[in-house]
């Protein structure tokens, strides 16, 4: 879904955070996919994110999240639709495993 208000642990919509787009995959991960313009992340010395998106990278994780970023800086270096797809799935998939791998389930296989 596209920009949805987040949800409680509960799973009642708490709208304390808009997030750009959510989904279940089928083996129960909740993702917040956000799209990370250059307003999120430092400009000196680090890069790291801003301290708003740390905020919510937090408070989406504390309401069971599984934070997918996409940052802005990347995505114009992918000539096509096609790579697009494909960085974006590598993102999702390598959450997911860690996800998974946090909760105890076996490695998935290779990234």
């Amino acid at each position: 879904a596209m920009e949805q208000l987040s949800r409680g642990r509960d799973g009642q919509e708490d709208g304390a955070l808009l997030i750009d787009i959510t989904a279940r995959t089928a083996e129960g991960v909740l993702l917040a996919i956000e799209a990370d313009g250059p307003h999120h992340f430092r400009q000196q010395p680090d890069g790291a994110f801003m301290g708003p998106t740390q905020y919510r990278n937090r408070a989406l994780a504390v309401r069971g999240y599984t934070v997918v970023g996409v940052p802005w800086f990347a995505w114009p270096q992918l000539k096509g639709s096609k790579r697009q797809q494909q960085f974006l799935m590598q993102l999702i998939k390598q959450a997911v495993q860690q996800q998974l791998h946090a909760r105890g389930h076996p490695f998935l296989g290779p990234l």
